[in-house]
């Protein structure tokens, strides 16, 4: 990790009260090894974009499920306790595109876990969305537990129309959006990537299986979403990252086991398209 960057990080745990954003240095170096990896620009002017647009955010704290009658707890699992996120756009060439492939091919590779699709396009040149969470400790690309189910979710109101969006407030974290990128785990299937779009109209929800060009990066503690411009209505998303883990029955019935969180929460809305 840069000196620079380093410097930047103590001085936002600072502001937060002191709280510990990222555990381990190796989480904010997996990010910008993986985004100039990706990319076909400056590394230089590569890691000085993802540090524009990193917000960290508090961990260790109290966190709501998103059925509110489940009450509120400090996450248990650190895999699932938000601790930064980002938002930042690049153009990729052709070559970009073949050397993202060559480091993070599909499953296992050399830089980390990648997952495509379950309806997958080809990627070609243009411009992409990268969009990043990171946990508080790696992300195990095969969970220790074999019980539990895992799921990392970046969702979007991909047109800024909040006329049309998922508005149910139970069963997940997606409410005020209507594109999901979905990535779940579980031992009977492994990791699977579905892409969706949930509209409201004057005939209800509907929710819908889409292609999608994108692929989602497991890298440390780190996980990445890999999107083109193209799959939004506009430039600009607003957008949301959850993470949450269960054991079957989504943590509602007590004894109440689940684990997990969004940033921003619900109640504060979408995070809104950072500065570039």
């Amino acid at each position: 990790m840069t000196r620079t960057l380093i410097l930047i990080l103590l001085a936002l745990t600072m502001a937060c009260g002191g709280s510990a954003v990222i555990t381990t240095p190796q989480g904010l170096v997996a990010v910008v090894t993986a985004v100039q990896l990706i990319s076909s620009g400056n590394d230089a002017a590569d890691e000085d974009l993802l540090n524009l647009t990193l917000t960290l955010t508090p961990v260790n704290v109290n966190v709501s499920h998103w059925d509110p009658s489940v009450p509120d707890k400090i996450p248990p699992f650190d895999d699932t306790d938000i601790a930064a996120r980002g938002f930042l756009t690049l153009s990729l060439d052709d070559m970009a595109i073949g050397d993202l492939q060559a480091a993070f091919p599909v499953g296992a590779g050399p830089n980390g876990f990648t997952v495509y699709g379950e309806m997958p396009l080809p990627m070609s040149a243009g411009s992409y969305h990268i969009i990043h969470l990171e946990v508080q400790t790696d992300v195990a690309v095969i969970p220790a537990d074999p019980l539990l189910l895992y799921e990392y979710s970046f969702v979007f109101d991909a047109d800024r129309n909040n006329t049309n969006n998922y508005m149910t407030t139970g069963m997940n974290y997606f409410p005020g959006t209507d594109r999901w990128y979905q990535l779940t785990w579980s031992n009977a299937q492994g990791w699977h990537l579905n892409v969706r779009t949930a509209i409201t109209d004057m005939s209800g929800e509907t929710i819908t299986e889409v292609p999608s060009a994108a692929c989602v990066i497991i890298a440390g503690n780190a996980i990445l979403l890999v999107v083109p411009t193209s799959e939004f209505g506009v430039s600009d998303p607003e957008w949301r990252v959850t993470a949450f883990v269960h054991d079957g029955d989504f943590g509602i019935p007590s004894p109440y086991s689940w684990s997990g969180n969004s940033e921003p929460r619900v109640v504060e809305g979408l995070a809104v398209y950072p500065p570039q």
